[in-house]
């Protein structure tokens, strides 16, 4: 990996760490998760108005893809915000972000990208999923197929899913986006143009998938009367730590080195809750942080 895909996606886990790091004691749901994007969006495209000049040659292809990449949002989202409510997102929250990093640079290697990754970085993919996994533990003991074989699992493995999903798209839809002749903007401004029509296209997805049912209506307009001014400050977060992480994908090989390395947030989250939150450090903690630095170096160095 390039210094500046390092520097660009370091910048997004702390970002990313100190939002959960914050928001420990919320469980968000889909509605929370909306609100949010409605403001992230609107935060984005106040900065991409200065470079509308793009709008018109956006390839017919990308907004397909920009289609897809907002029901793959959908579907982390909801995955996420239904296991926050059917299960304890301590065990489940590192599953779901360390199950992509071993997805992704799978599907690399089946779609013929093995010249693309080296065997350092997939070797740290696996150990990054294998200290997500050991992270939540308490005990060793505790590991048991037994955790992971219910509803909140599956809805982990939705969000999972939801997040190769995006990932791999955003990849493709930022690389015909770079390739537009005669722009005269930088991959900062391309990028936030194409993370605010993302932003429009998960919203109007959430919105379409959410919105028919009475419970999210009634979050909704909750949310508006109490707590939207922490939606409006996650919104922000999420926009500004994701907008990092597409523009890095300018400076690597392959997608899987970005999707590996974003899961630094997880360790710098469980060092934040420790000295800062005075958590417990359990052995299994400070082994599952130790397993996930190594495979994290792996990847950057590999």
């Amino acid at each position: 990996m390039s210094s500046i895909a390092i520097i660009l996606i370091l910048i997004s886990a702390i970002a990313h760490a100190s939002w959960n790091l914050l928001g420990k004691s919320q469980k968000p749901n889909k509605a929370f998760f909306l609100l949010a994007n409605i403001f992230g969006t609107l935060f984005l495209g106040i900065i991409a108005s200065s470079s509308s000049n793009l709008i018109p040659q956006i390839p017919p292809q990308v907004w397909y893809l920009l289609i897809a990449t907002g029901l793959c949002q959908t579907l982390y989202f909801t995955g996420l915000s239904n296991g926050y409510r059917h299960g304890d997102l301590s065990i489940i929250y590192p599953v779901v972000r360390g199950l992509p990093a071993l997805m992704v640079v799978s599907i690399s290697l089946l779609l013929g990208r093995s010249d693309q990754i080296s065997t350092q970085s997939i070797l740290g993919c696996v150990f990054i999923f294998s200290g997500c996994l050991i992270l939540p533990m308490k005990r060793f003991q505790d590991f048991r197929v037994d955790n992971y074989r219910n509803l909140s699992s599956f809805f982990a493995l939705l969000a999972a899913l939801g997040t190769v999903g995006y990932s791999f798209i955003d990849d493709l839809a930022l690389r015909e986006m770079r390739e537009i002749p005669n722009t005269g903007l930088a991959i900062w401004q391309i990028t936030i143009v194409y993370a605010f029509f993302e932003g429009i296209f998960t919203t109007l997805w959430m919105a379409i998938t959410g919105l028919p049912y009475q419970t999210i209506r009634t979050d909704l307009l909750l949310l508006f009367k109490t707590t939207w001014s922490r939606a409006a400050l996650t919104g922000l977060i999420i926009s500004f730590t994701y907008v990092l992480v597409l523009i890095s994908l300018a400076f690597v090989s392959d997608v899987s080195y970005v999707v590996g390395f974003r899961q630094l947030s997880i360790p710098i989250g469980a060092l934040m809750g420790i000295f800062l939150l005075k958590e417990s450090a359990h052995k299994p903690r400070l082994v599952g942080v130790g397993i996930l630095f190594i495979g994290l170096v792996l990847i950057a160095t590999g």
